[in-house]
């Protein structure tokens, strides 16, 4: 619910249509489309306990799984990123990457990678000897791997490593910032005076 509000807000609200929060809508849509092509399928299987429909609809179930979850945490990354060139360089995302075309870029290559992680599901690379077909898992060991490496290690890594230097760059804004305040304050006795007319603390970043 709170996810369709989302979208809702954004799509209504003029004021809130912007680069991150296009991500932010993309990112509530995966996770509608896992509540609803996902979960039913979820609950199906944990109050039957088996599968009793064909390969290709569990093939199918599986590939929008790993693609949603794919598409979920890849727009946690593309966020992350988008801040990150916010916080580093405002000058430059303010007058070039807040474009709408950018953020449409964005948001296909986080839904053609998610596409392309999941794809091979299905044309066969989940139907192996050792396949069960009362239950309806990924039966290919070596797609797991892959998946778990590409759908969620490498994001998350890339998007704690963005974090971090976010992190750094406010850091050492915070101490440039108050390095120049320190520079603007002429000590006069026993009390401080700023100077007015000649040191101008600004800076195009803080």
């Amino acid at each position: 619910f709170g996810n369709v509000l989302v979208c809702i807000a954004v799509s209504r609200e003029k004021s809130l249509q912007t680069t991150t929060n296009y991500l932010i809508v993309s990112l509530a849509v995966a996770d509608l489309l896992v509540a609803t092509l996902v979960m039913p399928w979820v609950v199906y299987l944990e109050v039957v306990g088996e599968w009793r429909f064909s390969r290709v609809h569990c093939d199918i179930f599986v590939t929008l799984d790993v693609m949603m979850c794919t598409a979920s945490i890849l727009n946690l990354c593309a966020i992350s990123i988008d801040r990150y060139t916010a916080v580093a360089m405002p000058v430059l995302y303010n007058t070039r990457y807040r474009s709408r075309r950018r953020v449409g870029v964005m948001i296909s290559v986080v839904w053609v990678l998610s596409f392309a992680v999941s794809c091979p599901l299905l044309f066969g690379l989940n139907n192996t000897a050792t396949r069960d077909d009362d239950a309806c898992v990924i039966a290919n060991p070596a797609f797991v791997l892959y998946s778990s490496i590409v759908s969620f290690y490498v994001p998350f890594i890339v998007t704690l490593l963005v974090y971090v230097q976010i992190y750094v760059v406010l850091r050492k804004r915070r101490k440039r910032v108050n390095a120049k305040r320190g520079g603007c304050i002429k000590p006069t006795g026993e009390h401080h005076v700023r100077r007015q007319g000649q040191v101008k603390c600004t800076h195009p970043e803080d």
